[in-house]
């Protein structure tokens, strides 16, 4: 069942050499655009003719040994065909040139003894292999974003400005110390990402969105091969899926929930920007970097002065903010959401009552009070502030726009740094709050905080046990909530002293807004960004990671898994409060 080993090492070959011609051409742009193009269509047509001779041989020797599933090609098939279809749209080419080359490596890396090894040590652990994949992933994207090519002037981003921005594009975060796209908005003190860099922050950002796990899920399962048993183990808890079936359908249905998503965003932000561009190539690249950086959650944008000048646009607003909503929600609410048996009544009334579980009501109410709050107090504090001279309906419109956004993306379309200090502290919280369980956004969760009111809502009550909708929590749910918040609160305050230590000219405010933000990966800053020293652009990048990957997550990641023999002492009684 495998190719022959000499086409199988000309294959390797070929992308090896694929992945040497973009790194060499593109990183440091030392050949003409369209001989290096040229060179790099001619390698992906190489790529696609030794997959047509594998299938051809597959065909030959059918019933053989030397047979080769057509499923194990079509995945790569695919991808080498749409990377030579995009060719003739630079910008789309550089983005897909890689990923079939790099998927030839990673699954013959995966072959060999030692990556199965390591692997087999992290999935035992996998919080750690969790972290170890972010970290992965962002250590690339650091030593990309450091080429020439990577920024306007072609000297590339200084190494700490590098980890910085790919911390923040792959924790979906949106905070920046460099210009992200040239324009007439940005801040000319510093330097600009060109188009390869560009580029490179949106890989970072989808992967990041998707997760690593879910990501090579994906790719595992359009390839037709199955799933390891440890792998849907891990994926299962990710997912709160049992089944080995039920977590392959998941993966699938959030690639295709993720793409829907996006093409549909994309889509209806091109036509709304062509009346901004007039370049139908500007005006389709800004669709796509908008519309997968507001489902990511990541808040990066092309614009100096990200949504600011789209603030009457209600197309524009609205889209951005439905892409951010769905993004936040978490896969099981969104595909209780989407499922046929939330539209059908009558025999179907009990399953319909057992997909809108207490988990899918506690992230709606959550999300729903978040926005109708968050809004109203925006209108009614900065109705004379921030909002001064806007029309009634773009100062509702983007009262709700920064309800959406103060929780997980990052995107602004009023100057956040005129806000007044008790709208800060309000979006401090929603920060805090963020997203849901298995949304792309950060901060301590919904669903966390739910739980957390609940549990002082029954200590208030004198009742043993947490409830809502008729059900009753388990404690090891009510545990993990309050464990999670104390531990986010100090991470944050020893966050907040380092920042307080690298940062003595920033003010209080602006360095408790910044921390937050980071945690929750939100992205919104006053301006303190850019100017933050080398030892306080490290802290957020470490408090970003952390955010993303979650408290406990990286706890676990650092401790022993196995928690010995529990022992039942006596009870003792302790005064509190």
């Amino acid at each position: 069942m495998r190719r022959p080993r000499k086409q199988s090492r000309l294959l390797l070959l070929t992308s090896a050499a694929y992945v040497l011609y973009v790194f060499v051409c593109f990183g440091f742009e030392l050949l003409d655009r369209g001989v290096a193009r040229a060179i790099g269509v001619s390698l992906s047509a190489a790529m696609l003719a030794q997959y047509a001779l594998a299938v051809y041989r597959s065909a030959v020797a059918a019933g053989t040994e030397e047979r080769v599933p057509l499923r194990e090609t079509v995945l790569e098939v695919g991808l080498v065909l749409v990377t030579l279809v995009a060719a003739s749209a630079p910008r789309v080419f550089l983005a897909l040139s890689l990923v079939p080359a790099l998927h030839v490596l990673l699954r013959t890396l995966r072959r060999t003894r030692g990556w199965q090894g390591a692997l087999s040590y992290l999935e035992q652990r996998p919080a750690r292999l969790l972290v170890s994949g972010f970290a992965v992933v962002i250590l690339v994207g650091t030593v990309l974003l450091t080429l020439p090519s990577a920024t306007t002037d072609h000297e590339g981003a200084s190494p700490v400005d590098a980890l910085f921005t790919s911390a923040s594009a792959t924790c979906v975060t949106g905070l920046a110390v460099l210009n992200t796209a040239p324009d007439e908005r940005m801040n000319c003190e510093l330097a600009t990402f060109s188009t390869f860099g560009q580029v490179v922050i949106l890989l970072l950002i989808q992967i990041g969105g998707l997760g690593i796990m879910t990501l090579s899920a994906s790719l595992l399962v359009l390839a037709g091969r199955g799933l390891a048993a440890r792998s849907r183990q891990v994926l299962g808890d990710l997912l709160e899926e049992s089944a080995g079936a039920a977590i392959e359908r998941a993966i699938m249905f959030i690639l295709r929930m993720t793409l829907a998503c996006e093409l549909i965003g994309a889509g209806v932000l091109y036509l709304a920007s062509r009346s901004h561009e007039s370049d139908v190539g500007d005006a389709a690249y800004s669709a796509i970097f908008h519309a997968i950086s507001a489902f990511n959650n990541a808040g990066f944008s092309l614009h100096g002065d990200s949504l600011v000048r789209f603030r009457s646009d209600p197309l524009v607003c609205m889209t951005v903010s439905t892409l951010i909503v769905i993004g936040g929600l978490g896969y099981s609410v969104v595909a209780v959401l989407f499922s046929p048996n939330w539209f059908m009544r009558g025999r179907v009334r009990r399953q319909h009552g057992r997909l809108w579980n207490a988990h899918a009501r506690m992230v709606g109410v959550m999300t729903a009070l978040l926005l109708a709050g968050g809004m109203l107090l925006t209108f009614y504090l900065e109705y004379d502030a921030s909002l001064a001279g806007l029309s009634l309906g773009d100062k509702l419109m983007a009262s709700f726009f920064q309800s959406v956004t103060a929780r997980t993306a990052g995107f602004n379309t009023v100057d956040i740094s005129a806000f007044q200090r008790t709208t800060l502290l309000i979006y401090m919280v929603w920060m805090f709050i963020g997203a849901s369980p298995g949304g792309t956004g950060g901060g301590v969760k919904t669903t966390t905080v739910g739980v957390f009111f609940l549990s002082v809502r029954a200590f208030l009550r004198r009742r043993s046990s947490v409830e809502a909708w008729g059900q009753r929590f388990d404690s090891a749910v009510v545990h993990k909530a309050v464990s999670i918040i104390a531990i986010s609160v100090t991470v944050i305050v020893l966050a907040l002293l380092g920042l307080l230590a690298s940062e003595p000219q920033a003010s209080f405010e602006a360095l408790v807004f910044e921390v937050v933000s980071a945690f929750g990966t939100v992205g919104l800053s006053v301006g303190l960004t850019p100017t933050l020293s080398v030892a306080g652009k490290l802290i957020v990048v470490a408090l970003m990671f952390v955010g993303r990957l979650g408290p406990v997550t990286m706890a676990l990641a650092f401790t022993h898994g196995d928690p010995g023999v529990e022992v039942t002492y006596a009870s003792a009684r302790i005064a509190v409060g």
